[in-house]
Formats: C-alpha cells, structure tokens, sequence
C-alpha cells in the first residue's frame, strides 16, 4: 500500500490532489489543512497564505477527494465549526476526508495492510494546557489529549502538528515507539530527535510511503518499508 503524507497546504486542496500521485491509497495530512467553511472566519495567519482556499467552495459542491485522506488540524483552521462536526459525530468534512480528533486513533489500509495512525493536532501552549474549554484553548492541544493518545497500544505512524518539546509530548512519543513521527514545526529549543524516524514536513511537501503486506512472514522487510520514504515538492 502507498502512503502519501503532506504538510500544510493552507487551502490549496485541488492543487494537492492534482499533484499527488495517482496510485496512493491514503493522504495524511499534518496541519493546516485550511478548513474555512465561511470565508469571513479565516483567521490572520490564514490572510498571510494567499486567503480562505478550497475549502468553502468544495465543501458547497459537495466534493470528494479521489484519495481517501485523514488529517489532524493545525492553527490556522475553523476550530469552532470543527467542534461542532465533533460534537455531531460527523468527522467527514469533505467527501473521503475525515478529522483524526486529538488524542484518537484509527486504521487505515486494509486487510493485507492496517496501519495504526495517532494524531495530536492544534499546537502547545504552556497557558491553557491544563484548561481545554477556554476560547483561547481552541487552537491548543490540552493534557487530556496527550493522556488519551498514550492509552492507544501502539503507533505505526504518530502525526503531531506542533513538535515543540515537552515532558509529556517526549513520554508520549516514548511510550508508542511509533515507526514514524512526523510533525511540522519544532522551536528552537527542540532540535534533538525523539526517535530515528522523525520527520519535520514543511507546507507544501509530500512523503510517500510504499509499504509492503504486514501479514508478510518477513516482519523487517515490513519495518524497514515504513521508514523507506521519499520527498517529492508540491509545487515544484
């Protein structure tokens, strides 16, 4: 099965599955996806990358993506209407494209190949990380997050939006030994590793993933076909 993993695209939803190759069975996104249903919500950040996108327009025409995509969110997203899809229990936001809430956990692939994604969307803030119904936490991940995404087993693959460094992200990453972390921004003070296999996707990038059949008698070859990942530019 191939993976496709993306980083933020702020919008520009048909250009990523224009650009994406055409034999990828799952897209997973890392942030910042530009989920804006009412244009006039969008956010400042948002105003900075070339405005609201796709999204609004596509959501309307009741689109659906030809790849099946799961995708954490980022900063710069309509937290408050996604609550509400939380709310409802209605996490497809786009035809075959659906909301991995914080701290969740899901499979993907199929009964050859089942990988175990765990997501922690939104970014760290020191403030509101103990208090999550705040207005100011909707675009924060809180400790209740990162203590349900611990109670998951395992983690083939572990998306965080925002890498930035703390005791609980470090244990989190820890205790699921994920064959591959992928997130897409670290500080400055969080230039070391957590793991050999972690990657930082910057917008508007892709990582593909070919992975081989996970019922296969040879379980290296499946390890080392997780982490064997090539780099390919958007908007090259």
């Amino acid at each position: 099965m191939k993976l496709a993993i993306f980083g933020p695209i702020y919008g520009k939803i048909n250009e990523l599955y224009h650009k994406l190759d055409k034999d990828v069975e799952w897209a997973i996104g890392a942030g910042d996806f530009g989920i804006w249903p009412d244009p006039s919500r969008i956010d400042r950040g948002t105003r900075k990358h070339n405005g609201p996108g796709d999204f609004a327009n596509l959501y309307l025409q009741g689109f659906s993506a030809p790849i099946q995509t799961l995708i954490v969110p980022g900063i710069h997203e309509d937290h408050k209407w996604l609550k509400h899809r939380w709310d409802a229990r209605n996490l497809e936001i786009l035809g075959n494209v659906h909301i991995l809430t914080n701290g969740y956990h899901t499979s993907i692939g199929d009964l050859t190949t089942n990988i175990h994604v765990v997501g922690i969307g939104k970014t760290f803030s020191p403030i509101s990380y103990n208090d999550r119904y705040k207005k100011k936490a909707y675009k924060h991940y809180a400790k209740n997050d990162i203590k349900r995404a611990a109670a998951a087993q395992k983690a083939d693959i572990l998306i965080m939006y925002d890498g930035s460094q703390h005791l609980d992200q470090i244990n989190l990453v820890s205790k699921l030994q994920p064959e591959l972390f992928i997130c897409t921004r670290k500080n400055h003070h969080s230039s070391i590793k957590l793991i050999e296999q972690e990657v930082v996707i910057e917008p508007g990038k892709v990582i593909y993933i070919n992975l081989p059949n996970k019922n296969s008698e040879n379980k290296e070859s499946y390890n080392r076909g997780i982490v064997n990942f090539s780099r390919e530019e958007l908007n090259k």
